[in-house]
């Protein structure tokens, strides 16, 4: 069982990626660059329907999954509760569409920060807990520095989106805010399936 949700978290990885970049292609004239990736789930996407369910539920339910597996093997039980946290609100994603109404659009935001803000937490958590443990030692300093990263790149997300300011660039701050966070789990995921074969 251990091995199938090391793979849930690795097969977690690949799909979003796959989904989001099928999906945008799908959507003549969206933008990487300038466009957050919720907008292929919002209101007037052609596409909302299948980015919600195939990529925030479906991915949702893969982190899920993933974070029971790293509670189940690894001796860092609050970094694992945070990640299925953060798997949870990925999961409720898809039920208040960004943009939507004014109700979805502040559901949308707030469990959003909420995962964001647990899944830094978590990084923090796993890292000291990886330091200890001889099994998940090799990557403890690549979990903290992917941590300080994420966290910097965060609170670019929130500038950019509260203040209006640069948002020409904003889909790519996210995406790369997101490329190093998804690598991250990919790395911890592959790690659990490694000490599952052991």
């Amino acid at each position: 069982m251990q091995k199938w949700l090391a793979i849930s978290g690795m097969v977690s990885v690949i799909w979003w990626w796959i989904v989001v970049i099928v999906l945008a292609a799908m959507w003549p004239g969206y933008s990487h660059i300038s466009q957050w990736m919720s907008e292929l789930g919002g209101y007037g996407s052609p596409v909302a329907l299948l980015f919600n369910v195939l990529g925030f539920i479906v991915t949702g339910l893969l982190m899920i999954a993933f974070g029971y597996g790293v509670y189940r093997g690894s001796d860092a039980k609050v970094g694992s509760f945070l990640f299925v946290l953060m798997g949870v609100v990925v999961f409720m994603e898809g039920f208040f569409p960004w943009p939507g109404t004014p109700f979805t659009e502040m559901i949308h935001d707030s469990i959003f920060i909420i995962g964001a803000i647990a899944v830094n937490i978590a990084m923090f958590a796993f890292s000291r807990s990886f330091k200890r443990d001889e099994r998940w030692r090799s990557i403890w300093g690549y979990t903290l520095f992917s941590g300080i990263i994420t966290l910097i790149l965060f609170m670019v997300i929130n500038f950019q989106y509260y203040a209006s300011a640069w948002l020409e660039f904003a889909g790519l701050t996210q995406r790369i805010w997101m490329l190093i966070l998804m690598q991250w789990i990919f790395v911890m995921a592959f790690t659990l399936f490694r000490l599952s074969e052991s």
